[in-house]
């Protein structure tokens, strides 16, 4: 029989562990039931029945049923930001390398895991909250791509960079969001790699543009 310790332990395990633990089998269970049930079909008890978890246990980690589809949300986009982010540290750091390696890094962990997929598809239309959360991983692959083309080209227009940063985070993102649609008919490591690939030719073998002064639109209404 497992006795609690006079120290906070219980089963060789913190207060602040146990109460993580059951926090991360929440998130499990709350990304299997709304993989499978759809968000609108998603209760809280079916939730804590899947995590083997009392109902109180829920309402410790979670205020309810959205802020825990918002935490299922944001575990989603961190854990892709990291697969992303080790990939790169992983790979030769000059710029091309780091490039593909981040987008191939990306674009695996958000095609990984079906359930994950699901959630990233579908839940999020909709819902301004959790667009707004998807576009953080937009918004972190077009930091990453603007500084591999600066580093690549000190003199490159900054404004056509930061340009064609967001135009290639937001084609990468509109791409996988395709594949998940079943518009694309590849295996993930194809569309990995042609992704990759894509943003590759078009950061590095294009012709960079340069607009000598600020154009006006001259149509008189």
């Amino acid at each position: 029989m497992v006795t609690k310790q006079a120290t906070g332990l219980y089963g060789g395990r913190t207060a602040d562990e146990r109460r993580a633990e059951r926090r991360r089998r929440l998130l499990e269970a709350g990304l299997e039931v709304m993989a499978s049930s759809g968000w609108a079909a998603t209760t809280v008890r079916e939730i804590c029945k899947t995590a083997g978890l009392n109902t109180r246990y829920f309402y410790e980690c979670f205020d309810g049923l959205d802020e825990l589809l918002v935490a299922v949300f944001d575990w989603i986009i961190e854990d892709s930001i990291a697969t992303a982010g080790s990939a790169m540290a992983a790979a030769d750091k000059d710029s091309r390398s780091q490039v593909h390696a981040g987008v191939v890094g990306a674009v695996t962990a958000l095609t990984a895991d079906p359930r994950r997929a699901r959630v990233i598809a579908t839940e999020a239309m909709g819902s301004q909250r959790l667009t707004r959360r998807r576009m953080r991983l937009t918004h972190y692959m077009a930091l990453m791509l603007g500084a591999a083309r600066a580093e690549f080209d000190p003199d490159a227009d900054p404004n056509y960079t930061a340009v064609q940063a967001e135009a290639l985070a937001a084609g990468v993102a509109g791409t996988v969001l395709a594949w998940l649609d079943g518009r694309l008919r590849l295996e993930r490591e194809e569309l990995a790699e042609y992704t990759a690939q894509f943003v590759d030719q078009a950061m590095f073998t294009s012709t960079p543009v340069r607009i000598a002064a600020p154009v006006h639109n001259s149509v008189e209404h």
